[in-house]
């Protein structure tokens, strides 16, 4: 059994849940912090490559769940996991770090960890 580590970057923090509304940035200005588990989910979108995306989302609470979908992976990161996620592999994805938020750089973003086994 292979074990792979994916370090990557959240991709379109900067746009808002196209569903929701919510803006992502004061999402993870709030809410997201170094340490946070994550879900991933497959997603069919005909606007991205090969028709599929991954969402990122992250889950608050245990007794009062709150979810948010923070972005995605990017086009270029995704197919190494997409496999994995098809056939039902367990993974950890958490945030390693966020960054930004700074006078200098007032955008967020989101690295995050992913660890899965095959």
């Amino acid at each position: 059994m292979a074990s792979h580590e994916m370090k990557t970057k959240v991709a379109g923090v900067t746009f808002p849940d196209p569903k929701s509304g919510r803006d992502r940035q004061e999402i993870i200005s709030r809410y997201v912090r170094a340490g946070n588990k994550l879900k991933l989910k497959l997603e069919k979108n005909a606007h991205a490559e090969g028709g599929a995306a991954v969402a990122v989302w992250l889950q608050r609470g245990c007794v009062r769940r709150r979810r948010f979908h923070i972005g995605y992976l990017s086009e270029e990161r995704k197919w190494e996991i997409i496999p994995a996620l098809q056939r039902g592999m367990s993974y950890t994805a958490m945030v390693s770090d966020v960054t930004g938020g700074t006078r200098q750089h007032s955008t967020h973003g989101v690295n995050i960890v992913i660890r899965w086994s095959d």
